[in-house]
């Protein structure tokens, strides 16, 4: 599950009827930069494989320390294998 509009980069699993659920949350690409939150970014999926037994890459981005640029923040890896 992929939200939007949270202040933070996030992961959590929920509970799921046979697995835990990864839900990946991302701060507002459009919000004002603040020491309490994340930076500005976007998160992209790199997904691959089939039901049952799928691979996905979140890349996080977000904007730098210069304050003009977006970066890499960190990748998280997920499957389903």
């Amino acid at each position: 599950m992929l939200h939007g509009h949270d202040h933070v980069h996030s992961l959590v699993h929920l509970a799921g009827p046979s697995y835990p659920i990864p839900a990946v949350g991302v701060p507002s690409a459009s919000q004002v930069p603040r020491a309490a939150h994340d930076p500005p970014g976007y998160n992209l999926c790199h997904i691959e494989g089939q039901v049952g037994s799928w691979r996905c890459e979140i890349v996080s981005r977000g904007l730098g320390p210069d304050g003009k640029t977006m970066t890499e923040i960190k990748r998280i890896p997920l499957s389903l294998e």
